[in-house]
């Protein structure tokens, strides 16, 4: 009886050994899958977080009000702007509208002219005009010039001499020329009349 005692002893404990074996294995086959977890929902949260700040970075997102994006008026703006190399009007050359002599009109406005709606051909046309370097000659008045002023890169004053029907007087009117020099702008006394450019000289 007393041999049995020991060997029941050693039993038991075995036994309590063999459950606390058990047990730490549970607990670190629960413990660990937990941190695994955790450790991936965060990489998982991290890449995410990556993903949302290179799309706002992309779409021009610049935070605060407004809708918080930069890419609104700028976008409008550079979508109305003129493309390179796009179609643009020929600028007339400064050579030609520039006053190189008090008396003479600059060879950029020099031609034949007539109204928007009129044939050149029209030898009677009210808004026919024929401008000499020193002469404007209208359809039933002359001017001889006596004065040209620079007004802008494309305009000039001219002062002239008018004679016509009977009558003289004297008159300032401002010629604007426009950047493909193809029309010509009289303006007196706040009227303005455009007239067209024609090909050849228009002589009388």
């Amino acid at each position: 009886m007393m041999r049995l005692f020991p060997l029941a002893l050693m039993l038991a404990l075995a036994a309590c050994g063999q459950q606390d074996r058990s047990n730490t294995s549970d607990s670190l086959s629960t413990a660990i899958p937990a941190s695994e977890d955790n450790a991936g929902n965060a990489a998982i949260a991290d890449d995410g977080n990556a993903s949302n700040a290179l799309d706002k970075e992309d779409s021009g997102y610049t935070g605060g009000g407004g809708g918080g994006y930069a890419g609104g008026a700028a976008g409008a703006g550079s979508a109305g702007a003129a493309k390179p190399g796009a179609a643009q009007s020929r600028p007339a050359r400064p050579s030609q509208t520039a006053v190189t002599a008090r008396d003479i009109l600059p060879p950029g406005f020099r031609g034949y002219w007539a109204g928007l709606n009129e044939d050149c051909g029209n030898q009677r046309s009210d808004l026919r005009l024929v401008v000499l370097p020193k002469e404007l000659r209208f359809y039933e008045s002359v001017g001889k010039v006596t004065a040209v002023e620079q007004a802008g890169p494309l305009a000039v004053m001219v002062g002239a001499n008018f004679e016509g029907e009977g009558q003289n007087w004297f008159r300032w009117q401002k010629f604007t020329l426009s950047a493909d020099e193809k029309r010509l702008t009289v303006t007196y006394q706040n009227n303005a009349v455009i007239r067209k450019r024609c090909p050849g000289t228009g002589a009388f």
